[in-house]
């Protein structure tokens, strides 16, 4: 039986992951997923995409930025999730993001475990992004 309190590896890992976001954001940069992974101690970037997706469905469910955004293909210089284009990227640069309280792991499993749910009635990422984060932070 899985124990709901504990959160998983993954979300331990988003939370370590979360403040390096802060930083790029901060910095106004953005960085690659193998980079990103390098950061945490992968050889590779396969993992992160699923750390990546607490951070997102923290940020959605928040109603900020998804500072996602800022991490992208080496060789394209574009998000993995295409739906991660509608967020308009001075606008996760211009956030305040010191100010807001940074994520522990359990909020980014509830967080992520929500989403799941939602995708699971038939939502979709689009959906999601269009009904949660408020308008300004979009680039339509």
């Amino acid at each position: 039986m899985e124990n709901y309190d504990m959160p998983s590896s993954s979300a331990k890992k988003a939370e370590q992951v979360f403040p390096i976001l802060v930083s790029l954001a901060d910095n106004q940069q953005i960085e690659s997923y193998i980079d990103i992974a390098n950061r945490i101690g992968y050889k590779d970037a396969r993992p992160l995409g699923g750390i990546l997706g607490f951070i997102m469905s923290y940020c959605i469910l928040e109603h900020i930025p998804c500072i996602t955004r800022l991490v992208v293909s080496k060789a394209t210089g574009l998000p993995g999730m295409q739906e991660l284009m509608e967020f308009n990227l001075w606008r996760v640069f211009e956030f305040d993001w010191y100010s807001y309280k940074m994520p522990r792991a359990r909020e980014l499993d509830q967080a992520k475990r929500k989403v799941d749910e939602l995708l699971t009635q038939g939502e979709t990422w689009y959906s999601l992004i269009t009904k949660y984060i408020p308008k300004g932070y979009l680039v339509n």
